[in-house]
C-alpha cells in the first residue's frame, strides 16, 4: 500500500467516524423529543437531518469496505453498519408512528391523549424491539456465513498453494535427476572414448614391438 492509499484510507475512516458520531447525536435528540407532541416541527427537522446524515454515512462505509483487505475487519464493519441500520429503521418506524399518533392526539381529550400516548409508545417499542432482534439475528447469521466462506476460501487457497509447492518440488526433483543422468551419460561417453584411445595405443605399441 503506497502513501496515497494510506492517506485515502485514513481520510475515509475519519469521514465515516464523523458521520457516525453525528448520527448518534441525532438519535439522542430524537429520543428526547419523541416523548411529547410539543415540538412536532422540530422532530420533523431532526428526522430529515437523520435521513440525510444516514445517506452521507453510507458512502464512506462502502469506501472503507473497498479499501480494507482483512476479512475480520470487514466483518466488524458489516456488523457495525447493520447496527446503525437497525437504529435508523427503529427511529424511522417510531417517527412514522409518532406522526400518525400526533394527528389523532389533537382530537382527543387530555386524559385520553395521555393514555393513548403511553400505550402507543409501549406498543411501538415492543414492535421495534422484536424487529431489531430479528435484524440482529440475521446480521449474526450473515457474519457467520461470511466467516465460514472466508475460512473455506483460505483453506482452499492453502490447499492449492500446497499442491503448487508439491508440483514445483516434483519438477525441481525431476530436473535434478535429468541433469544427473545427463552428466552420467556424458561421463560414460567420455570414459568410453578414452578407453578406445587406450586400447588403440596399446595395440599400436604391440605392433611396434613386434616389428622392432
Amino acid at each position: 500500500m503506497n502513501i496515497k492509499d494510506i492517506h485515502d484510507k485514513t481520510e475515509v475512516k475519519r469521514t465515516r467516524s464523523t458521520n457516525l458520531a453525528q448520527l448518534t447525536k441525532l438519535y439522542k435528540e430524537l429520543e428526547k423529543n419523541l416523548i411529547s407532541y410539543e415540538n412536532v416541527e422540530h422532530v420533523k427537522q431532526l428526522y430529515s437531518k437523520l435521513c440525510e446524515r444516514f445517506e452521507q454515512f453510507k458512502l464512506p462505509h462502502l469506501q472503507c469496505l473497498d479499501l480494507c483487505t482483512q476479512s475480520e475487519v470487514i466483518a466488524n464493519l458489516e456488523v457495525n453498519y447493520e447496527r446503525c441500520h437497525e437504529n435508523f429503521v427503529e427511529f424511522r418506524d417510531r417517527f412514522s408512528q409518532y406522526i400518525a399518533s400526533e394527528k389523532s392526539h389533537e382530537e382527543e381529550t387530555p386524559e385520553e391523549s395521555d393514555t393513548v400516548s403511553i400505550d402507543s409508545h409501549l406498543s411501538s417499542r415492543s414492535s421495534v424491539s422484536s424487529q431489531s432482534r430479528l435484524r440482529s439475528a440475521k446480521a449474526k447469521r450473515l457474519i457467520a456465513e461470511l466467516k465460514l466462506r472466508k475460512l473455506s476460501e483460505h483453506h482452499e487457497q492453502e490447499r492449492e498453494q500446497h499442491e503448487l509447492d508439491r508440483a514445483q518440488i516434483e519438477i525441481k526433483f525431476r530436473q535434478q535427476v535429468f541433469n544427473q543422468r545427463s552428466e552420467l551419460e556424458e561421463a560414460n561417453l567420455e570414459e568410453s572414448v578414452w578407453q578406445e584411445a587406450v586400447e588403440e595405443d596399446e595395440h599400436f605399441a604391440n605392433i611396434t614391438e613386434l616389428y622392432s
